[in-house]
């Protein structure tokens, strides 16, 4: 269910937890912890991999001939300006999810 974690090395999923704290109350969340939790924790993962590219979960790529092109639109820009959960298919389902359990909109 998260391929993020395939390669993911220990330090970067207890670094990812670590930042989790605040946004997570057992209770509140019930059943959908865990999967709330690795999306939080895969999304953090793939962002902080800055040395990788970063495809974005609503990219439009195509291949061209012998070249690769990505399309996005301006929408999503904006909406990823100003909220960097959009960025990640990991971060869209963790703010689905929150929004479920009635977190709103959570500062990151």
């Amino acid at each position: 269910m998260f391929p993020a974690f395939i390669d993911a090395t220990d330090t970067e999923i207890n670094s990812a937890i670590a930042l989790s704290a605040p946004w997570f109350n057992v209770r509140r969340w019930d059943t959908s912890y865990s999967e709330g939790l690795g999306n939080f924790v895969a999304h953090q993962i793939v962002i902080g991999r800055a040395d990788k590219a970063v495809v974005d979960a609503n990219d439009i790529t195509m291949r061209h001939t012998e070249h690769l092109i990505t399309a996005r639109s301006q929408k999503q820009v904006e909406l990823q300006a100003r909220d960097p959960f959009q960025r990640t298919v990991f971060g869209q389902r963790y703010r689905y999810l929150a929004r479920l359990v009635g977190l709103g909109m959570v500062a990151v």
